[in-house]
């Protein structure tokens, strides 16, 4: 797998859904999982979109989804077979157990439809900060270094992690192949962060975690390993014991 910049690897992910949805004959179903108020994937003018999301204000600023459930996604209950495409875009680091989340969009989505994940690399090193440092920490890095001054109020982000082991890359993989699920696409990249945290709020700080990356890679030989901060991963259910 090769290491690409996020925005060839978005580019790679966008074109897929996209012409999955082009062979599709019917208003496409998507389901956005903990979707709250903005979509990241572009869908069809036609599709039918179900937004699931635990915030109340959240889905109130939702202006684009046909459907709205207030509910959590450990405990909400899905039809099976009901959806073409699966959206869960930067939840499952909030989830405390990502396998049963996983579970349940493999089951609501059609055979041969897409459950598309994007979501940080906790082996990388903004992975490591963010797992081991507490939500006032990241709140106040949000308000006082990007300049977020709603960071941390009701319905505004950042919202705790809890950065489960069964969300890293490899755990979902196997877990996706144990139940009949075949691998579209995988790619770690490095976000924008880094380049964003040096060029408009702090050279300081940004030098200092680039010292850091470089210390890291150094000691355990690995040149890109740390940088990697995020993944997309694609799924695609088939039927139970197909190979994939």
């Amino acid at each position: 797998m090769m290491n690409k910049s996020h925005e060839q690897s978005y580019a790679e992910l966008r074109q897929l859904v996209e012409e999955h949805q082009t062979r599709l004959k019917a208003p496409p179903m998507i389901l956005e999982a903990g979707g709250g108020s903005i979509t990241r994937i572009p869908v069809r003018s036609d599709a039918r979109v179900t937004v699931v999301d635990i915030s109340e204000i959240q889905l109130s600023k939702n202006n684009y989804a046909h459907e709205k459930i207030l509910a959590d996604l450990h405990e909400v209950q899905l039809p099976s077979r009901r959806f073409d495409i699966a959206i869960c875009w930067d939840v499952l680091e909030h989830l405390r157990d990502p396998a049963v989340v996983l579970l349940k969009l493999l089951d609501c989505v059609k055979v041969g439809g897409l459950v598309v994940i994007a979501a940080p690399n906790q082996n990388s090193l903004t992975g490591l900060i963010t797992k081991y440092t507490p939500h006032w920490f990241h709140v106040a890095v949000y308000r006082f270094v990007f300049g977020n001054k709603s960071a941390g109020k009701p319905g505004h982000g950042p919202f705790p992690t809890v950065m489960n082991k069964d969300m890293e890359p490899d755990a979902l993989i196997s877990l996706a192949r144990a139940n009949g699920a075949r691998i579209v696409y995988i790619q770690l990249y490095e976000a924008a962060r880094r380049r964003v945290l040096k060029e408009k709020h702090s050279r300081l700080l940004g030098t200092a975690f680039d010292a850091c990356l470089w210390l890291l890679n150094t000691v355990f030989q690995e040149k890109h390993r740390f940088a990697l901060s995020d993944f997309f991963l694609v799924l695609q259910p088939f039927n139970p014991g197909s190979p994939e």
